[in-house]
């Protein structure tokens, strides 16, 4: 009976805190982006947010009822890779994977009844991102204990930082905001020995969203892996750092696609499923002029 009393109130808790986040960031988005409504303006940016962002999403709604519509009708999985009508005839996946494939939250566009409102729906996405952002954000901290005033406080300012302000131009931008957090959990629980799927969930889901941000999270996942080894373990040992860094190259998707076993081969299984969209973009990217450092 205490043990049901306790998880009742712990879930208490956290419904309680759900509640007065969502009621706080109702405000205060209403306060810093009333200026957007007093004024009838949208967060669709002039030039890269209508001629970029906003009509890579239109052609991605499209694209998928397309594939959607021959599911049903053709009763096949049919995925158009190539459309000359981007430019003079360009692959899909290399084109549009910068602006909104990959993006899990983009998925959701199959559902607007019809793309006059797609408008409503790109600015909708914008402070879904925020919100989600700011979620993510409060569960590192009450994973590692904060009180929840302070994580309240902690995550309005996560979630109406600068950076925010700026990337509202660009919505993608937002994203690393949410993988983040997430995947610093992560790196806390293998620390434990616990499960690491959220680490490999996260890692992944933010690789095939955007390999762009993706290196840059991991640059800063590897600083703050090796900051909490000095928090938890103190001096470095030379074979306690071997040990961690052969644990987390063991479980991240692309550092142990040779490994066949326990979650090695669950970590080549993850990598496998993101290859299928990262390999043909990076591919793209190196033969690209700008990256040719023979001229």
């Amino acid at each position: 009976m205490r043990f049901l009393r306790n998880k009742e109130e712990n879930v208490s808790k956290k419904v309680w805190f759900f509640l007065a986040y969502t009621v706080c960031f109702a405000i205060i988005a209403g306060a810093v982006f009333s200026v957007f409504i007093i004024n009838k303006k949208s967060f669709i940016w002039v030039p890269d947010g209508l001629q970029q962002h906003f009509n890579a999403l239109l052609y991605y709604r499209s694209w998928l009822l397309s594939i959607l519509d021959t599911l049903a009708t053709e009763h096949k999985i049919s995925v158009p890779l190539w459309d000359m009508r981007i430019g003079l005839g360009s692959d899909v996946l290399t084109t549009l994977h910068y602006y909104v494939i990959g993006d899990p939250l983009n998925l959701l566009s199959v559902f607007v009844p019809d793309e006059k409102y797609m408008e409503l729906f790109y600015n909708t996405m914008v402070l879904v991102r925020i919100y989600l952002a700011g979620l993510a954000f409060s569960a590192y901290c009450r994973y590692h204990g904060q009180k929840p005033y302070s994580t309240l406080l902690g995550a309005m300012v996560y979630d109406f930082c600068f950076w925010v302000i700026i990337a509202v131009r660009h919505p993608y931008f937002l994203n690393p905001m949410i993988y983040l957090p997430l995947i610093l959990v992560g790196v806390d629980k293998i620390y434990k020995k616990q499960k690491p799927w959220l680490y490999m969930g996260m890692l992944a889901v933010a690789t095939v969203s955007s390999f762009y941000f993706t290196y840059m999270i991991c640059i800063f996942v590897a600083i703050y892996a090796l900051l909490r080894y000095l928090m938890l373990f103190g001096k470095p040992v030379l074979k306690t750092v071997w040990y961690w860094v052969w644990r987390f190259c063991h479980i991240t998707p692309g550092c142990c696609h040779d490994t066949v076993y326990g979650k090695g081969r669950s970590a080549a299984y993850v990598f496998d499923n993101v290859s299928v969209i990262l390999l043909p973009e990076i591919t793209v990217w190196l033969s690209d002029r700008r990256f040719d450092l023979l001229e």
